[in-house]
């Protein structure tokens, strides 16, 4: 299916219940068989080459996509909200809610990367979702050792003063890590959340790059095990799924094959 000539494409703002504000960009065509859900990586944001490849790449297949920054992200630090995963979780109940109600209840997917599909996990251990398909890439799927392990006394000592550090190394921008968030994190396991979220009602695929310095492939290969999750192992890749340059449109391709089926 090619909609290139009918693709709108378009950045808005939306707000949550609480009033925080969330920065989206939205591309579908004409009549979407589905939209899917954007999540970026911890430090990353919706101007990521992968979450603007995504916009790119599902409207001509037929999908409307949007893609959003998470709280404490971006270029306008999702406009100062603090970074906590009850936020993210808020900013994606949001997003959802807003494709339901403008485009009349599509049928509504997910293509999640590293944080942001440990956020969707979680999210779907928690509440009820009017998505049933999910594309897991990279995924953080032990996020709370990740974040726990990066905090020296320094970190602590600074979280105990002021209620916050800001990590540098988290990614491709600092990320300030508020005294919520490392609780979170701290409780926050999604190996045992794992037996909350409704894997009998949704489909989910995992792609993992084999030489992922960040997240664990031992990690993922267990989560998926555990979980009976498809996952396709991607040589000699790492987190960012890009050292070899055809990867991030191969990564696209195996998506808009999994929507499609």
């Amino acid at each position: 299916m090619d909609n290139t000539s009918e693709i709108t494409r378009e950045k808005i703002m939306l707000e949550t219940s609480s009033g925080l504000s969330i920065p989206c960009e939205v591309a579908y065509p004409k009549d979407p068989i589905a939209f899917v859900i954007v999540t970026h990586g911890f430090g990353s944001s919706k101007e990521s080459s992968t979450a603007q490849m995504m916009l790119s790449d599902l409207p001509p297949a037929g999908f409307g996509a949007i893609a959003y920054d998470f709280p404490g992200h971006g270029a306008d630090k999702a406009l100062a909200a603090p970074l906590t995963c009850e936020n993210c979780i808020d900013y994606l109940c949001t997003v959802e809610r807003y494709i339901a109600e403008r485009f009349i209840f599509p049928r509504i997917f997910y293509f999640s990367s590293s944080f942001g599909a440990y956020i969707t996990l979680k999210s779907f251990s928690k509440d009820a979702h009017l998505g049933d398909r999910l594309f897991l890439r990279s995924a953080a799927v032990n996020m709370p050792d990740v974040v726990t392990g990066m905090a020296d006394e320094a970190a602590i000592s600074e979280l105990d003063s002021q209620g916050y550090y800001d990590l540098d190394d988290a990614g491709p921008a600092r990320v300030r890590i508020t005294k919520q968030f490392f609780s979170e994190m701290q409780n926050g396991d999604l190996f045992k959340a794992a037996s909350s979220i409704p894997f009998d009602d949704i489909e989910v695929m995992m792609v993992h790059g084999e030489k992922d310095m960040v997240i664990d492939p031992v990690a993922a290969q267990q989560f998926a095990a555990e979980n009976d999750i498809p996952l396709i192992m991607m040589p000699g890749e790492d987190h960012t799924l890009s050292t070899d340059p055809a990867s991030p449109s191969k990564v696209s391709e195996m998506a808009i094959e999994f929507f499609s089926e």
